[in-house]
């Protein structure tokens, strides 16, 4: 006959009862911390001013004097992230507001500069596109024909 030992399942049941009972100490003691910490955002006053108010990010356009550069980087960026597209997205804004006369000059500063064959393409296609419809004349007088 086969002789048993009651002491193996004893021990697996004492074993998994004393780790069902620290676990259940660790969550009575993260119940209190959750408790104490909801209390705590009760008490706390809430803000009542309005939505928070950011400084708008600069662009490379904000700095004087302009460094198209800058301004072709942040362009070109613009397909990249969400962030970079906002960015884009103020800088073709604010060559929108641009005089005819400020596209110009910006057109030769650009030309003038040492910008590399993708940054001067980017700039020159925007500012023409833009002075196409501020001073088509302009541009007319551009063509040597």
């Amino acid at each position: 006959m086969k002789s048993t030992s009651i002491f193996i399942p004893l021990a697996i049941l004492t074993l998994g009862g004393l780790w069902i009972a620290t676990q259940a100490v660790e969550i009575s003691d993260i119940e209190n911390k959750n408790a104490a910490l909801k209390a705590r955002l009760k008490n706390t006053p809430r803000p009542t001013s309005g939505p928070l108010t950011t400084s708008p990010k600069k662009t490379a356009l904000d700095f004087k004097p302009v460094d198209w550069f800058l301004v072709a980087n942040e362009l070109k960026v613009g397909h990249g992230n969400f962030g970079a597209f906002k960015t884009s997205l103020k800088i073709e804004e604010k060559l929108h507001t641009l005089s005819a006369q400020e596209l110009k000059d910006a057109l030769v500063d650009a030309e003038e500069g040492s910008l590399d064959k993708t940054s001067l393409r980017i700039l020159t296609y925007r500012f023409l596109k833009l002075l196409l419809k501020k001073d088509p004349s302009y541009l007319l007088s551009l063509i040597h024909i």
